[in-house]
């Protein structure tokens, strides 16, 4: 709503005219009203309490601005190292967005902090800790992070989460947490 109201023009629209087309974002999209996710694409899977089958959950709905960005693990890395790296935003305009407020307990660290759409914790081997991101839409988690500096980053996507059980979904969410830091941060060391 905010951007609508300071630009005139849809979120999406502007997402594409300052993000996925400078970028070269060819695998990233809004989908708008579209009910289903182009092909081809993982199959998303959730596993409803008491039952043992999985259900395709691959339909999309609308999830406006927060969550209604289809991409592949290849353009988030790409945007995340062009937030990064000054490509996207004024030196100013990414100062503001890392300046951050306590989020303890996220990402499994009493030290996380929020910023204005990314988020910080440390993370052994890179000593300024990294910046990230993550998504869940029905049947799908996405977790990415970057260095500071935008040199390094990664990004996964997980299609198949267990609705109803907190236990094994945070056991998913920690080792896909863990994945993405090794990545980005294990050879630093």
């Amino acid at each position: 709503m905010i951007i609508e109201k300071a630009t005139g023009h849809s979120w999406e629209q502007e997402v594409h005219e300052r993000i996925i087309e400078p970028l070269g974002l060819r695998h990233t999209m809004t989908m708008g009203t579209s009910a289903y996710v182009p092909r081809p694409t993982a199959t998303a899977y959730v596993q409803f309490p008491d039952r043992d089958d999985l259900t395709d959950t691959t339909l999309s709905v609308d999830g406006g601005a927060d969550g209604g960005i289809v991409s592949t693990t290849t353009d988030m890395n790409t945007f995340l190292r062009a937030l990064m790296d000054g490509t996207l935003l004024s030196a100013e305009q990414l100062e503001q967005m890392r300046t951050t407020v306590p989020a303890t307990g996220k990402a499994g660290s009493d030290e996380a902090r929020y910023g204005l759409g990314i988020a910080w914790r440390p993370v052994e081997g890179c000593e300024a800790g990294v910046w990230y991101h993550g998504g869940t839409s029905f049947g799908t988690v996405s977790e990415a992070a970057v260095t500071e500096d935008g040199s390094a980053s990664a990004a996964a996507a997980v299609f198949t989460t267990r609705y109803g059980d907190e236990e094994r979904f945070t056991e998913q969410a920690e080792a896909t947490i863990d994945l993405i830091d090794h990545a980005v941060c294990g050879q630093r060391g």
